[in-house]
């Protein structure tokens, strides 16, 4: 019936969701981003699906399989529409095990078919893989 919107701690009993009208159309779109070989700066086109034209993005989450590394660790990388974070950020957002709820500060609309990218800045990964995983709805268009 909904998304998470905010992580809770394992004592919490009150947990923050964002109720879909129409829960059975919401859609999970995985991507993945997989700088193994090492990804230049610049932008990379996520593996995965596209979003279709009309898609209303409700929710955001990735989970980190490997840490992602630069010479230096000075690299930055954003995802999608967030803004870029360091890989050095003492948060460690880009560490193995991490798994960091993302959604939009408000529903996205994609006005055309979008593709999900990572921008990679400032110096090139090494190192490091991830799942985007991006929820959506189509409204008007049931599932």
């Amino acid at each position: 019936i909904g998304v998470c919107t905010k992580a809770a701690a394992s004592a919490d009993t009150v947990g923050e969701a964002r109720l879909t009208p129409q829960a059975s159309q919401l859609k999970i779109a995985p991507l993945v981003f997989d700088a193994t070989g090492g990804k230049a700066v610049g932008t990379h086109t996520l593996l995965g699906p596209s979003l279709p034209s009309g898609a209303v993005i409700v929710h955001r989450d990735y989970y980190v399989i490997t840490t992602f590394t630069s010479a230096t660790d000075a690299g930055t990388i954003a995802l999608g529409v967030t803004t870029a974070v360091a890989i050095s950020n003492g948060a460690n957002p880009w560490d193995q095990g991490a798994f960091l709820p993302a959604p939009p500060a408000a529903a996205l609309l994609a006005t055309a078919e979008r593709t999900f990218c990572a921008v990679v800045a400032v110096e090139a990964l090494t190192a490091g893989k991830l799942v985007l995983n991006v929820g959506y709805h189509v409204p008007g268009i049931m599932a």
